[in-house]
């Protein structure tokens, strides 16, 4: 018996659905290790297309001075190739392989974003998402 070959994966889509900016004094802002950094990471499914999901990741930074703040909420749209059953929901596919695709994409906007408003830039940190698995 043969292996079950997992479902291929592709980023279709990368689009910034929410983007908070403050920064009420950009003279006292100007290091980067001055923040704190959240992230979070959701799945979610259509029952209407069974060949595509969406990883929402959420990056929250802010200032340990109270003076900065940026939420970014990003969605990833992946497609398959075949449909998405229940053991493809909980695969390494979609809690790790999606969220890794979709990080770099995150982390380019959230750099040009702080570079462009005249602070100093933003790089997040690399992510392991494997080491970020449930046990």
């Amino acid at each position: 018996m043969k292996p079950k070959v997992q479902n291929k994966i592709r980023l279709d889509r990368f689009f910034v659905e929410q983007l908070k900016y403050e920064c009420s004094n950009y003279n006292k802002f100007n290091e980067s290790d001055q923040v704190d950094i959240e992230l979070s990471v959701g799945t979610s499914f259509s029952d209407d297309d069974l060949k595509s999901y969406l990883v929402k990741m959420t990056v929250r930074i802010t200032a340990k001075t109270d003076d900065f703040i940026l939420e970014c909420d990003a969605v990833g749209r992946f497609v398959t190739t075949e449909e998405v059953d229940d053991d493809f929901k909980n695969s390494h596919f979609v809690t790790i392989n999606s969220p890794a695709i979709l990080y770099p994409f995150v982390r380019g906007y959230i750099n040009t974003i702080t570079t462009n408003s005249g602070i100093t830039p933003i790089i997040l940190p690399s992510v392991n998402f494997s080491s970020q698995e449930k046990d």
